[in-house]
């Protein structure tokens, strides 16, 4: 893909990080220093990317989107030859982000270690990307945040399961970090810790913070939790509301994607009403 790339010495840089090449990234780099503070251009094979338009080079270190099968063994290696000649915060930030959740480098065992040379950098996880990360149930990268030193927010809470210091940060929540833990606690299917939620005060059909085109019934019924899908119809949770893509209903969900239990429990109450 970085053959879409117009910027031939940008195009050389790409290719340099994802084939582990640092001799040829350290010249390039040597030789233009302006391929670490501008952005990609004509990259139209990233189109599809909303969040990786015109990328800067250093994302491409986090391999996410996936562009090459196999990222190379000595990434961390190539991501330091250039945080030493100057990667740019927000880079280093948003770098962290891709990585995060970044799911072809956590299972090819890069997630963690590239986690660590970032935060050594002085990159830092924001809100957004531990919301973005636990949406996308990058569970290990939140633990790795822990052990770095970051404090345990509801958010994280609600996505690990630790209902304990979740009920306790939901205690003088506002509103809308209660509704994020209980979308959160949703997505990663942590029914002790959405029951929290919604005790707090969460409303049980409003659309997610993250994969936002669906409510929390929507999420049940795709991944089959019927302990969830119990709780939230409990609670009040409407069985008629479309979602914002496909305006479907989750009992549409749970028929387009074959889920016989979930499609089971949401007919009966559906015949029930």
């Amino acid at each position: 893909m970085s053959g879409q790339i117009s910027d031939e010495m940008f195009r050389g840089a790409v290719d340099a990080i994802q084939s582990g090449d640092v001799a040829r990234l350290s010249s390039l780099l040597d030789s233009h220093p302006r391929l670490l503070r501008e952005r990609a251009t004509g990259a139209q094979a990233y189109r599809q990317y909303p969040y990786f338009l015109e990328p800067k080079l250093f994302w491409f270190v986090a391999n996410n989107p996936i562009l090459v099968e196999r990222m190379p063994p000595n990434i961390t290696e190539v991501a330091r030859v250039m945080i030493t000649r100057g990667v740019e915060q927000p880079d280093l930030d948003y770098a962290l982000t891709l990585v995060m959740t970044s799911s072809v480098a956590r299972e090819q065992g890069h997630q963690l270690p590239l986690m660590r040379v970032l935060l050594q950098a002085g990159a830092v996880a924001t809100a957004q990307a531990i919301l973005t990360t636990a949406g996308h149930g990058e569970l290990e990268a939140l633990r790795a945040l822990i052990g770095s030193g970051y404090p345990v927010t509801a958010t994280i809470a609600a996505a690990l399961g630790d209902e304990e210091t979740l009920k306790h940060l939901l205690t003088n929540a506002t509103a809308s970090d209660v509704q994020e833990a209980f979308g959160i606690a949703v997505i990663n299917g942590r029914v002790e810790s959405a029951r929290i939620a919604l005790d707090a005060g969460a409303d049980v059909n409003a659309f997610l913070p993250v994969h936002s085109h669906g409510t929390a019934l929507h999420a049940a019924a795709l991944r089959e939790n019927v302990a969830l899908i119990d709780l939230l119809l409990e609670r009040g949770a409407r069985i008629d509301t479309h979602d914002k893509l496909w305006d479907a209903t989750p009992l549409g969900w749970a028929i387009h994607e074959e889920r016989p239990i979930a499609r089971a429990r949401l007919e009966r109450v559906s015949r029930a009403n």
